[in-house]
């Protein structure tokens, strides 16, 4: 499990943001991650929440996998951001 809490103070602003994280790992070869936060210190302020998982074929190579949802309310061209995000990979350590 995982926290982090951010601020920033200056003479006219009072922003912060937080975020909070887990692992789970399943079995000896699956592991699961689920991620959720918010912020209002960027531009427009925004929400994220990313779900993903591993896959251990090897001690050194892993397949991975995860979907991001995020959404802002910076006005991009009138409409406010919703932004999807799906990544594959592999790792190899060496």
């Amino acid at each position: 499990m995982g926290a982090l809490f951010e601020t920033y103070e200056d003479a006219t602003t009072d922003e912060d943001g937080a975020f909070v994280s887990v692992l789970w790992e399943a079995t000896d070869v699956w592991s699961f991650k689920a991620q959720a936060g918010s912020s209002d210190i960027n531009e427009g302020g925004g929400e994220a929440i990313s779900l993903g998982a591993d896959y251990k074929l090897t001690d050194k190579t892993k397949l991975y996998g995860y979907y991001t949802n995020e959404t802002s309310d910076l006005i991009d061209n009138g409409v406010d951001r919703d932004d999807q995000y799906l990544g594959v990979g592999m790792s190899l350590s060496f």
